[in-house]
């Protein structure tokens, strides 16, 4: 046993010897070392085990992380882990990630639910503050997709008239000229308006929201 904790201890340190930013070796070097880790004492395995599913949260191997961050953030409760390396709180960092990731995956309602919950615990927190305002208006945005193809068709129609005005037009009617001028340029500050008016919409109901 004593054997095996030692070799435990030299995997600890092999892993922390990595450079911070070379993430997919950290991986791999977990991987490759799992049962040196599991003789690792609790807190040091709690430690190792935090920066290696943080690896593939910078990664953006989002879905990895995912699959497995939840049973971290289980035993840091149950086991009342308040700090890593006396700096880190691993269950704010471990739920904020998670949020990250259903943001990057599209899932902006799960991660404005848990958002909502990690901005009661640690209000004066921007990044979570910004997170959550970003994941809200993206929500909403969302659900405009039909209304900004809209605004996209009357951009493109103003672009046609223009054509149509300068290849045309003045060529063959220039007492058009301006009837189609009018036409171009009512399209264009409509569509402007119309987005304008949107993301004053968007922001307001986010504000709203939270």
């Amino acid at each position: 046993m004593e054997k095996e904790i030692l070799k435990a201890y030299r995997t600890y340190e092999g892993f922390f010897a990595i450079d911070r930013t070379s993430f997919q070796e950290k991986i791999r070097y977990y991987k490759g070392h799992m049962q040196e880790i599991s003789f690792l004492p609790f807190q040091n395995r709690i430690t190792i085990d935090y920066y290696f599913l943080s690896s593939y949260f910078e990664v953006g191997d989002y879905a990895e992380y995912l699959k497995r961050v939840d049973l971290l953030i289980e035993t840091v409760i149950e086991h009342n882990i308040y700090t890593i390396e006396e700096e880190i709180d691993p269950y704010k960092e471990l739920l904020f990630k998670k949020c990250a990731c259903l943001f990057n995956q599209g899932e902006y309602d799960k991660s404005i639910f848990i958002l909502k919950q990690l901005r009661r615990m640690y209000p004066a927190e921007k990044k979570i503050n910004h997170l959550l305002h970003y994941s809200l208006r993206k929500k909403f945005s969302k659900e405009k997709i039909n209304f900004k193809a809209c605004c996209v068709l009357l951009y493109f129609t103003a672009g046609i008239v223009i054509g149509l005005k300068i290849f045309y037009v003045e060529n063959f009617h220039p007492e058009y000229s301006k009837l189609m001028d009018g036409i171009w340029l009512s399209l264009f500050l409509i569509a402007t308006s119309f987005i304008l008016a949107n993301e004053v919409y968007i922001y307001m109901k986010a504000k709203r929201y939270k």
